[in-house]
């Protein structure tokens, strides 16, 4: 059999299933077999085309482990769900806690990695709270602390201590588990990696205690290949739950699956664990047995039903709600004579005009909840009660999304048909109205909207743009507003994703390329994001108010590129535009770019100035202000002025985790690296981890590779020379693969500190060669090259004095002497 790669040491042939008591007989099988010892772990698999019934069959199977729990002899089966198609599983972790938080029993292993984890990627305590179930040991061990107040990061391995103490038995049980995790030093990769281990160690303790069999429900399994955040976290996207498996004793596994699982072909003695099944069209006599039990007591309707549904679950469910709303009507078998394809049609064709209209609102939408509900009866004026809504949600075809609390999808066949066809009366016209109502709910609401929900219902909303020629300028407004508002949160994929599919329909829509180019500027793609912004008719009305949005984003992409001057002549024609409407977000975004590049040119006392005049004492609770003091921090940073630069730094990450912005939260840990690399070295590694790993998750290369450039100044100050090369040589490929000029001048510094310390000055002058000419290319970030010019007593050192806004230049000399000598 496999193992677990961090335990300690120590295919099926494939049924088709033609029926449904079948896969009902070997689900209880396994519980049985499980339950009894024979064995610790089972993995079943049913898997099937879209529309056979995968979700329904799990759904069926939990019911019947409730009436088994009430007629067992003391042995209970307790039963954990996870739908995979669901965005709030973006990341292995993720999905771990999804399952975690249905546990009702302690889980002091998991919880104790998952508390370091948190901590690890820069959770703050509070917000580790948010994460932690109420029946966590952390609860026990810390009272009513973590709900009564913040407290500090430096708590949280206290309160470990406390849990280790408490609970001394388990940990030292599994005191190898806990050393590994201890041992991982803050690495949130390494600690990732191990804690579905501690999961399923954690189910085993369970399962034992408490006489109680797991049966854990895992739906729509090929979603987790579909998933590039999974890929980036894992060698195979399904790894975690294999370690899970792997780790989990008195457990049965049930995924539904559109594929056969190939994990026999890496490794044979998977055949061991699994058990997959194909499940097939239901036989006719299956499909009769169920028609009679609705009850259609008319032989040749049932016939005629069998025939066109052909055994698919969803078509035989549409054709009984066809027989049911027509029964009284003298209803015959021949009614039922119709094309399988023809089954959806047929059924909307069965429904009043109004019914119609809503439920093909509802597959335009696909995903929805009870407010975009309400906003589609309102928006195309349907004369259904809100009231009625649980009844809509329990039709065959609409599915609950189990894993977000109160969202419902239309089934996909349902979806596929409903919003492929052309012969919908005024499908333009209804799709413009939904667009229209949904966009302005979203975009007024996105400030209160989770961003798992509001990352589901965005794509598909957007979507609708492929159906409909264009949208109003106040609705095209909106629409930019809130992708505006997802690309600074740092989901500029999710945007792009979506933008980039709607480019093949709509290859002229400027503000479709807008959005697909502030995606490219995200990933580093400047050029490519350039060459788009530069072909964008800045004057289009579709635009509204948001068309100088066009030039901010040209000039920001500019400024990365390197060409400051052509940026910071744009920002300040934005900026005066403006000026009379200070508390514009534009307006301030612009001072904030302003202030940036003023800096950059080693003015920065001015560049202070500049900035702090924009916001005064207003605005001083938001993202733009937690932008603002950023700047603020690079300004001391570069004067080696850590003290005043981590403050400001600190400040900002306070700003960016109260309002969830991953962005400025992945920018600010390689600020944090970048500062600490220069006297704290284990500190800058530590913040570097976790910027490298935020940074690739939002595909963020510009960011990450100057993440590298410092964490080989670290490693230069530990003596660890062979890392520091490896990183230099990973913050150059990066920068030079996305063009960045500014990050080719931090990767060449990272090279010269390098052979400062090693003592290789043929080396080191070749790369402080490099550095000078690009510096000298650019024209700006002079202020780059002093440790070296400290380091060569260089003649620019009076020409750095004279013609820079030094804040205290002979401080500042000091600092960098007292690096240099350590």
């Amino acid at each position: 059999m496999p193992e677990s790669k961090f335990s300690r040491k120590t295919q099926q042939a494939i049924k088709k299933f033609t029926d449904r008591i079948e896969p009902f007989r070997v689900f209880n099988m396994w519980l049985d077999e499980i339950t009894s010892g024979k064995i610790k772990r089972k993995a079943l698999v049913y898997y099937g085309v879209g529309g056979i019934g995968k979700s329904r069959l799990l759904s069926e199977l939990m019911a019947t482990v409730d009436e088994r729990n009430r007629e067992s002899d003391g042995h209970t089966v307790t039963i954990l769900f996870a739908g995979m198609d669901v965005h709030e599983y973006n990341s292995p972790s993720a999905v771990l806690l999804g399952l975690r938080k249905q546990i009702r029993f302690p889980c002091i292993l998991f919880d104790y990695g998952l508390v370091k984890y948190l901590s690890s990627i820069g959770k703050s305590a509070d917000q580790i709270k948010e994460f932690i179930p109420k029946n966590s040991v952390l609860w026990d061990v810390t009272g009513d602390i973590l709900e009564a107040i913040h407290i500090p990061v430096g708590l949280i391995d206290k309160i470990a201590i406390r849990v280790r103490e408490k609970y001394s038995v388990q940990f030292k049980e599994y005191h190898d588990e806990i050393d590994a995790i201890d041992a991982c030093q803050r690495n949130p990769e390494a600690i990732s990696e191990r804690l579905p281990h501690l999961l399923g160690i954690d189910i085993s303790i369970a399962s034992r205690s408490k006489d109680s069999v797991f049966a854990i429900f895992l739906d729509s399994y090929e979603s987790i290949y579909r998933r590039q955040d999974f890929e980036l976290l894992n060698s195979e996207p399904d790894e975690f739950i294999q370690e899970l498996l792997l780790s989990s004793e008195r457990t049965l596994f049930i995924i539904g699956s559109r594929e056969y699982l190939k994990w026999e072909q890496k490794d044979p003695s998977w055949h061991e664990i699994l058990d997959q099944h194909i499940l097939d069209y239901l036989s006719d006599q299956d499909s009769d047995y169920f028609l009679k039990s609705v009850p259609i007591p008319d032989e040749s309707i049932r016939k005629s039903i069998i025939s066109s549904s052909k055994g698919l679950p969803l078509y035989l469910d549409l054709c009984v709600e066809i027989y049911l709303r027509n029964k009284d009507n003298n209803i015959s078998g021949y009614d039922f004579i119709i094309p399988t394809n023809e089954i959806i049609p047929r059924f909307l064709s069965h429904l009043s005009d109004d019914e119609r209209t809503l439920f093909t609102a509802l597959s335009y939408i696909h995903f929805f909840n009870f407010n975009i509900f309400e906003i589609l009866v309102k928006e195309l004026n349907i004369p259904v009660a809100l009231s009625n809504f649980e009844e809509i949600t329990d039709h065959s075809f609409v599915l609950k999304v189990e894993d977000i609390e109160g969202i419902y999808k239309v089934h996909d066949n349902f979806y596929e048909y409903v919003i492929n066809n052309p012969t919908i009366s005024e499908k333009t016209r209804i799709i413009d109205k939904i667009f229209s109502g949904v966009i302005n709910y979203l975009n007024e609401n996105k400030h209160n909207i989770p961003y798992d929900s509001l990352v589901v219902f965005y794509p598909n909303v957007m979507n609708l743009l492929s159906y409909i020629p264009e949208a109003s300028i106040s609705t095209g407004e909106k629409f930019i507003e809130l992708s505006i508002f997802l690309i600074d949160a740092g989901y500029w994929n999710i945007v792009g994703n979506i933008s980039g599919q709607i480019i093949k329909k709509r290859p002229e829509d400027d503000r479709i390329q807008f959005l697909y180019a502030a995606y490219l500027r995200g990933i580093g793609m400047l050029e490519n994001s350039i060459k788009i912004l530069e072909n964008i008719n800045s004057e289009n009305a579709l635009f509204g108010n948001y068309k100088d949005y066009i030039s901010y984003y040209r000039a920001d992409t500019l400024r990365v590129m390197g060409r400051f001057s052509d940026a910071l002549t744009t920002f300040k024609g934005i900026s005066e535009k403006y000026k009379d409407n200070m508390s514009r977000e534009l307006y301030l975004k612009s001072q904030n770019q302003i202030g940036d590049l003023t800096f950059l040119s080693g003015k920065f006392s001015d560049a202070m100035n500049i900035m702090e005049s924009a916001y005064g004492k207003q605005n001083t609770n938001c993202v733009l202000f937690a932008e603002m003091i950023r700047i603020e921090g690079h300004i001391y940073r570069f004067n080696f002025m850590f003290e005043n630069a981590l403050e400001k730094y600190f400040n900002a990450m306070e700003l960016a985790r109260k309002f969830n912005i991953l962005r400025l939260q992945g920018e600010l840990y390689n600020n944090l690296a970048e500062s600490y690399c220069w006297f704290d070295p284990e500190k800058a590694l530590e913040y570097g981890k976790k910027s490298v790993e935020i940074n690739k998750n939002l595909n963020a290369p510009v960011e990450y590779g100057k993440t590298y450039a410092a964490l080989s100044i670290a490693s230069s100050m530990r003596g660890d020379f062979s890392s520091s090369l490896k990183y230099s040589d990973l913050a150059m490929d990066t920068q030079e693969q996305v063009k960045y000029p500014g990050g080719m001048v931090y990767a060449q510094g990272s090279y010269c500190f390098m052979y400062i310390k090693t003592g290789n000055m043929n080396k080191f002058m070749k790369h402080y060669r490099e550095m000078k000419r690009i510096v000298g290319n650019l024209g700006a970030i002079k202020y780059t090259m002093l440790p070296y010019y400290v380091y060569l007593n260089a003649p620019e050192l009076r020409d750095m004095e004279k013609n820079m806004q030094w804040l205290d230049y002979e401080n500042t000399l000091k600092t960098v002497d007292a690096i240099l000598k350590r």
